[in-house]
């Protein structure tokens, strides 16, 4: 770094309620909310599944209208784990309606339009039905994707 560096202190003089919130990594509310999607495969306590990322762009219709929206660049993931026949299944349901934008449905050819060099590698704008729901074994909140459509 330059000695010759000033610090600009208009930087600083700014009231904390004026700086942006960074975007934060939690669920998105239940309701109708657009988002950036990215699908990846993964492997988790040496369990493989599939992850939705999701980058979020706006709230288009709440469950709850006393819910907070999602504010752009929050993000939320759901996990598939393909080791359960209810992670299939509900993987299965939520790729069904998505599955003609990529004129197959092969979950392998699908996942690789996400990877490095793939066609959807910067992700696929989306909106995202959901709701939330709650852990049995503890207080953990989970999203819940019912239906996702490509915009």
């Amino acid at each position: 770094m330059s000695e010759n560096t000033v610090f600009d202190d208009s930087l600083l003089d700014v009231d904390l309620d004026d700086l942006e919130d960074l975007p934060e990594f939690k669920n998105f509310p239940a309701g109708v909310n657009t988002a950036l999607l990215k699908i990846s495969k993964k492997v988790i306590n040496n369990k493989p599944a599939v992850e939705f990322a999701m980058v979020g762009i706006e709230s288009v219709e709440l469950s709850d209208p006393t819910a907070e929206p999602i504010k752009a660049g929050d993000s939320c993931s759901s996990l598939f784990f393909l080791d359960s026949e209810f992670g299939r299944g509900a993987l299965k349901k939520v790729l069904r309606d998505i599955s003609q934008t990529f004129g197959t449905g092969n979950l392998l050819v699908i996942c690789n339009a996400f990877a490095e060099g793939g066609e959807y590698e910067q992700g696929l704008e989306v909106t995202v039905t959901s709701n939330i729901t709650k852990s049995k074994k503890n207080s953990a909140e989970y999203m819940n994707i019912k239906n996702i459509t490509v915009n």
